[in-house]
């Protein structure tokens, strides 16, 4: 996705797992979206404080790391309210989750459903809540 709509179309992609990180990391740049990637939710925060291109922050909720990605995401809300937010786990309550991003993915990922929304919440207008 091209920048034309707005100054944040940098998606960060948290996910310890390798092959999980590869794989979105390239159906995401498939789509032209430029991906930042991290190992878990301590690098995610340093690089988050430091980059304002970052418009999307797609997060696996658990993780190495002193914070998991539900903390990451919460403190992304309240740090960097414009960025939008994709939480995803293999494990757990997703709906119970989800008050806390814009969407919530259960892996293993379709990732038709994830490309759809993350289209939708890096347009221009920002998508909505609903998942």
């Amino acid at each position: 996705m091209s920048e034309d709509g707005g100054r944040f179309s940098t998606i960060l992609l948290v996910e310890d797992e390798t092959l999980t990180r590869l794989l979105l990391v390239a159906e995401l740049q498939a789509h032209g979206h430029a991906v930042i990637e991290a190992v878990d939710a301590d690098e995610a925060l340093s690089i988050l404080r430091e980059d304002s291109s970052i418009g999307l922050l797609f997060a696996d909720i658990k993780g190495p790391g002193t914070i998991d990605g539900l903390e990451l995401a919460r403190i992304t809300r309240a740090e960097h309210p414009r960025i939008k937010i994709i939480i995803g786990s293999a494990h757990g309550n997703l709906p119970e989750w989800s008050s806390e991003a814009h969407a919530a993915f259960s892996k293993p990922y379709d990732l038709e459903k994830v490309m759809i929304r993350v289209n939708q919440l890096l347009r221009p207008e920002g998508g909505d809540k609903d998942s």
